[in-house]
């Protein structure tokens, strides 16, 4: 997760993709985690 303020003062927040980090592992028994994660953070958001 990143935040950050540009120099307008908008403030954003963002979230690396979970799938393509936890793909970067190469097992594909994780695949459902990663998607689980992804759903979880889009939902924060």
């Amino acid at each position: 997760m990143v935040v950050r303020q540009d120099e307008t003062g908008a403030v954003h927040i963002e979230f690396m993709d979970p799938n393509a980090v936890l793909e970067l592992v190469n097992k594909p028994e994780i695949t459902a985690l990663a998607s689980e994660v992804r759903q979880r953070l889009e939902r924060v958001m």
